[in-house]
This record gives C-alpha cells, structure tokens and sequence, in this order.
C-alpha cells in the first residue's frame, strides 16, 4: 500500500481475512488492497467516487434480484 499501515490497522486486517470462512471473497479483497502500489482511499475525486459506489449497489441489486 502506498502509505505505511499502523499496528492496529494491520491487526484488523489480519482478522478480517480470517473472516472469510463467513463472509466469502473478504480475504482476497483484503490482500489485493494491501497489495495497491498506491492507496484507493480516500479517493482524490469523490464525486467520481460516489458515482461508481452507487452504480456497483444497483449492479449488485440488480444481479441479486433486488430490482
């Protein structure tokens, strides 16, 4: 990751991989984030940002049945 992670924050990292026994695909979004040649948050534009959030939540809906 482009800047360095704090004990605490790796900790928690390391537990939510752990998760993925429950929660299916944490692990692998866990790593591919820690492993970003550069930081994917906060983003530098936010309402590009906010855009493509709320377009993956209708494309998850979506793919789910929701809508």
């Amino acid at each position: 990751m482009a800047r360095p992670l704090g004990e605490a924050t790796a900790r928690g990292l390391q537990m939510l991989r752990e998760l993925d026994d429950v929660f299916d695909g944490v692990a692998s979004k866990v790593v591919s984030a820690v492993a970003a040649q550069q930081a994917t948050y906060p983003p530098t534009d936010w309402v590009a940002y906010s855009k493509e959030e709320k377009r993956k939540m209708r494309e998850e809906k979506a793919g789910a049945g929701w809508v």
